[in-house]
């Protein structure tokens, strides 16, 4: 919503590319929930249960807080999640609001300049070393700015006491001790400038329209961090250099560390890091600013020609509490219990024939640190825009008016209270990346931290004592027109006239004057699964490599278990066979390649998906089919409280799809929505080109356009997904995680082996879809910004069997794209990041893809492939460096390392295995560290030779429209 938005285009993080998607009822298909094994409240904190509502929360036991005589303060925490790592956090309340007119975009430019040089790391040599113990810079090596504050991020090994102690060295450096170098400061504009550039679009134009009437004119609609243009070249070294002489001071400053380490010694070395940076004398005041109130409603109504949807948004604008009470805790319970009620009745209602909106939903959003917010968002067609609006105040007027019903509270304080009880059992294996951001939210607003098992405790006590007239009386001052900004952002067509103001406050009026009946809602009592099916026997137990166990059922079904203790609270399943759409029809591809989507979004067996979820109230578990080209399956996950709901769910899903007259029309109507304006996204020429370049126009690999609408056909959809699902035969099914053998066992023996099985034995068909041999290239001239998008991808084939040859490409890409980013990013100033990325598939036939992307200055566009390829040849002739493959090997290693206490790295690789039928079982995955052993510098070399081949690739060039004047 409102949150989603703000952050997505104001902060700036680097690496990592954040995009806002809108999924409406496909999304919901499939979740569930179950009641787990009840946590007794003795094994809970007893000061909970009793703690006054003005008293606040404590802060758990297990973080230490200190604070320096300078004003630092330190959060330490000891976690075992993930082992031998740690997370450090250095947080600087500060950011682009406290720029003045000169500095604007400069808090973001000082944090580039932290890795440009400081007094004890030369230039780049932070990245080197982080890079030199197998970490990455980018994934473990970041930092951030946002308006309100600035955050350094490192991830490190804590296998060798010396990457802790330079670790914390390297912060303190940060804090007091970046160089500040005239002339990388020169050079690094360029860069910042390409992350500016990446930037625009439709988004930043939208933003720019937005802001000043969501932020009533105040500074937060006039700093957005990645600054102007015209200042990032033309800012003088001394304004940048007082931002951090002003603000990088140890009072707005914290250190965060959280991980696998001995807390004692860690806060020695922050104390011998920080302790001596002195404290600021006659500090600069860290002005608080506010968004002033207005007693009105106001509009913004926004097109723009690269917009694809339309999207209505009402905000009632709230300052900003902080109360982190016992009574603050249970306020913000009767809120999430209100806001979860709320967007039900909205989902419910797009799911209803002829919906008025899309999809919708309601909530309370913190957009920027002094403001809260109330809102509605709901997507619209072009020609439903006054429907979709009256439609949504009407249902929040509804709500205010008659409140909800004991029914729909029921429901929803066993989800918040299965929820609460989830956590609690995940406390024990919760990342550390998680806590530290936790740890930072509680530096910058004071957020309590009790603990999970406190949270429990609250919730169990304060639940019962929520009644739905507290609710409902909470509804009554929820929207009240003041204060409020109503948002409409569309495409700009010369055939679309938007409603003005006057309209959309006509259409605000009706709404609050209409004559609005209570909700009545029933749940049917039907049980999910009317009878349990016969099942087969496991005939048949093998003990294999890696904590493998292979059972096979009397109907033949094969199934992998690797029980694990990753995470308490966690079991993941996938099931699948070969065929997939490759065996239907070209006539019935469209139905084939859209039947999960068509068949499964309606519900399951008798339930619509509205009494889906109603029946299905607190459980966690869910189950999703899925046909792709090659393969047909099914894969889920579930708590273990909720396991025998997950198998009912797979085994429904396989045996009893629900064909929805309602849901597909309300779904063509989405789809059709979503198409119509596809072509005005710029980005999207770019990807039809490539498209076309790469499977020469192949008629499975079309363009998805609005005309996909009218081959939808739903009764040949279900017959396809009847067809690829209805006989498990050959299926195989992997369970991964926290598994007790004897509990699944006669599980799997009900449910999978009650699945129907005819015998049918196949496999996939070869379509003939091949990559071409030989060079393909296009420029595309799309868009009004100045900025460029290319592409080059190299394919051929590959001996996918040897798992020695994948390390090979996989270490080898990443040594290339280092590379890449140093050439075009540290040497030319061209791009802010390059991406160089691989795939190898062994269908329909052995082959690999390695791709890299960048964007930058459409006028240099020409030169950066230019260098790309330069370097290509360079690596294919001498090879890289002996450090950059020994820094490769070791960030594989630190991977697999992590990735080997993960249950989706398991999954992921036994999926694999067996999927591919290359060397089923844990071996190959056990084997990646010696597999390590074969990048070298000559492997490399010859692999940069054979899989980036200048002589066969396709490359395509995004340019504007317009070349610059």
């Amino acid at each position: 919503m409102l949150k989603a938005l703000a952050s997505q285009i104001t902060r700036i993080r680097h690496h990592t590319v954040l995009s806002l998607l809108v999924l409406f009822a496909v999304a919901a298909a499939g979740t569930t929930r179950v009641q787990a094994q009840p946590v007794p409240d003795s094994a809970l904190p007893k000061e909970a249960f009793t703690i006054a509502l003005d008293q606040s929360l404590p802060v758990t036991d297990k973080l230490k807080v200190g604070k320096l005589d300078n004003g630092l303060r330190y959060y330490i925490r000891a976690n075992a999640e993930p082992k031998n790592r740690a997370e450090l956090r250095l947080v600087i309340n500060a950011g682009s609001i406290l720029e003045d007119d000169s500095q604007l975009g400069l808090a973001h430019v000082l944090e580039h300049m932290a890795f440009k040089g400081t007094e004890h790391f030369k230039k780049l040599e932070i990245k080197d070393y982080i890079e030199s113990i197998g970490m990455k810079f980018g994934a473990d090596l970041n930092a951030s700015t946002d308006i309100d504050e600035t955050m350094y991020l490192l991830q490190l090994p804590t296998d060798n006491p010396s990457y802790m102690a330079t670790g914390l060295q390297i912060m303190g450096d940060w804090a007091q001790a970046i160089t500040l170098d005239p002339e990388e400061m020169k050079f690094e504009r360029g860069v910042v400038i390409e992350e500016w550039r990446r930037g625009l679009g439709a988004g930043a134009r939208v933003r720019d329209k937005l802001f000043p009437v969501l932020f009533n004119g105040s500074q937060y609609a006039k700093r957005m961090p990645i600054g102007t243009l015209e200042n990032l070249q033309n800012f003088k070294p001394e304004d940048l250099q007082r931002f951090y002489k002003d603000w990088y001071r140890p009072d707005l400053m914290a250190v965060v560390a959280v991980g696998d380490f001995d807390p004692a010694e860690i806060e020695r070395l922050i104390r011998q890091n920080f302790a001596s940076m002195p404290a600021a004398k006659n500090p600069k005041q860290r002005t608080r600013f506010d968004v002033a109130a207005h007693n009105d409603t106001r509009f913004a109504i926004i097109s723009d020609p690269e917009m694809q949807a339309t999207r209505l948004t009402v905000v009632h604008k709230l300052p900003r509490e902080f109360d982190w009470t016992a009574g603050g805790f249970r306020k913000s319970m009767v809120e999430n219990l209100f806001n979860a009620m709320l967007s039900t009745r909205f989902q419910e209602i797009a799911r209803q024939p002829n919906p008025p909106f899309l999809g919708a939903g309601g909530g309370k959003d913190v957009p920027i640190r002094p403001l809260a917010a109330h809102v509605l968002v709901a997507a619209v067609t072009e020609t439903g825009i006054k429907q979709g609006l009256e439609a949504l105040l009407t249902e929040a007027n509804r709500a205010a008016r008659f409140g909800f019903t004991a029914e729909e509270l029921d429901r929803q304080k066993t989800n918040m209270l299965r929820g609460a009880e989830k956590n609690y059992a995940d406390s024990s294996t919760r990342n550390s990346a998680s806590h530290a951001a936790e740890i930072i939210r509680r530096f910058l607003t004071d957020e309590s931290i009790a603990g999970s098992e406190y949270e429990l405790a609250l919730q169990r006590r304060f639940l019962p004592g929520i009644t739905l007239d507290e609710i409902n009386q909470f509804g009554k001052t929820w929207m009240n027109g003041s204060n409020t900004v109503v948002e409409l952002v569309a495409p700009a067509k010369p055939d679309l006239v938007l409603p003005t103001e006057a309209e959309l406050a006509a259409v605000i009026a009706k709404a609050n004057e209409a004559d609005i009946k209570p909700l009545t809602n029933t749940v049917t009592d039907a049980p999910l699964l009317s009878a349990v099916p016969k099942g087969a026997k496991v005939n048949s137990t093998k003990t294999l490599e890696g904590g493998l166990t292979q059972w096979t059922l009397a109907n033949g079904i094969k199934v992998i278990v690797k029980p694990t203790d990753f995470k308490k609270d966690e079991i993941m399943f996938t099931g699948f066979s070969k065929g997939g759409t490759s065996l239907v029809s070209d006539q019935d591809y469209i139905a084939a390649s859209t039947a999960v989507t068509t068949i499964a979004g309606g519900g399951l067996s008798n339930f619509n998906l509205t009494d889906l979820q109603r029946k299905l109230t607190g459980k966690v578990a869910n189950a999703s089919p899925f046909i792709s080209e090659f393969e047909q399956g099914i894969r889920g996950s579930a708590s273990p409280a909720d396991l025998e709901t997950m198998f009912q769910l797979l085994y429904l899903r396989m045996t009893a799809p629900r064909m929805d007259a309602t849901y597909f029309a309300n779904l063509k109507t989405q789809i059709r929505t979503a198409l119509q304006n596809r072509s005005a996204n710029p980005q999207i020429a770019f990807e039809d080109a490539f498209l076309r370049l790469m499977y020469q126009n192949h008629p499975r690999r079309q363009p998805e356009t609005v005309e996909i609408v009218d081959k939808l056909d739903q009764a040949k959809s279900l017959e396809i997904y009847k067809d690829r699902l209805g006989d498990a035969t050959d299926f195989t099914f992997i369970f991964v995680g926290s598994i007790d053998p004897a509990v699944l066992q006669p599980l799997v023996e009900t449910y999978i082996g009650g699945l129907p099985t005819a015998g049918r034995k196949e496999t996939w068909k070869d379509l003939g879809i091949r990559t071409p041999a030989g060079v393909f290239e296009e420029t595309v001239r799309r868009g009004l910004d100045p900025k460029s998008s290319t592409r080059i991808a190299f394919t051929g084939a590959f001996n996918i069997k040897s798992l020695n040859e994948r390390t090979l490409l996989s270490g080898t890409t990443e040594i290339v794209q280092t590379r890449l980013l140093n050439v075009l990013r540290q040497q030319l100033g061209g791009v802010y990041s390059v991406q160089v990325n691989r795939s190898m598939g062994w269908t329909p036939v052995e082959a690999y893809t390695a791709m890299i992307n960048y964007a930058s200055d459409p006028a240099r566009a020409e030169e950066m492939s230019t260098a790309i390829f330069a370097e290509l040849e360079k690596l294919a002739t001498t090879g890289p460096t002996e450090t950059e493959v020994a820094d490769e090997r070791q960030a594989i290693l630190r991977a697999t390392e992590t990735g080997a206490k993960q249950n989706a790295a398991w999954m992921g690789a036994l999926t694999f295995s067996y999927s591919s039928g290359i060397n089923p079982g844990a071996s190959d995955f056990l084997q990646v560290p010696k597999s390590v052993e074969g990048i070298t510098v000559d492997s490399v070399r010859k692999a940069v030779k054979q899989y980036f081949n200048k002589d066969n690739h396709i490359r395509v060039t995004l340019l504007p429209e317009q070349a610059a004047a």
